[in-house]
């Protein structure tokens, strides 16, 4: 098999594949959109977290939910330098079955994931087709000659 088709195959079934995995991702993401409750939060803490040699913070929020549990739930996301100070106030969104499954109502912490991986694999299949169209135009010039 000649090494520019193989690099279509590959690009092309990884973006197509990270297309899907993002269009997974943002249909759980609306589905949690839509049996969530909105509550406000205050940070709490900023929950250190050391891999290799780089130190980045989760926040870790208090809530009261609808009926009046105190929840706190620490966010997946990390960074540095922190993007929420001690004592801040957010919007969280909670499931009233599981308030403890709760996120904080930013894109970062809702779309962040979803959007890196769709902007992956749109890349990935642009360059398959452009890997086809180059490899179509220089074999019809070279069929002209």
């Amino acid at each position: 098999m000649p090494a520019k088709k193989l690099l279509i195959i590959l690009f092309a079934t990884l973006g197509l594949g990270m297309t899907i995995v993002a269009y997974i991702w943002y249909s759980n993401t609306i589905e949690f959109f839509n049996r969530t409750h909105v509550a406000q939060g205050t940070v709490v803490e900023l929950q250190r977290v050391q891999s290799n040699s780089m130190t980045t913070y989760k926040p870790v929020v208090s809530f009261r939910t609808e009926t009046g549990a105190q929840i706190r739930f620490t966010s997946s996301f990390a960074s540095n330098p922190p993007i929420y100070d001690r004592g801040e106030k957010v919007s969280v969104l909670y499931p009233e079955s599981d308030p403890e499954q709760a996120k904080v109502k930013s894109f970062i912490s809702l779309w962040a994931g979803t959007s890196a991986v769709f902007a992956i694999g749109a890349l990935f299949l642009m360059i398959a087709a452009g890997i086809a169209l180059f490899s179509r135009r220089s074999l019809q010039v070279e069929e002209s000659q």
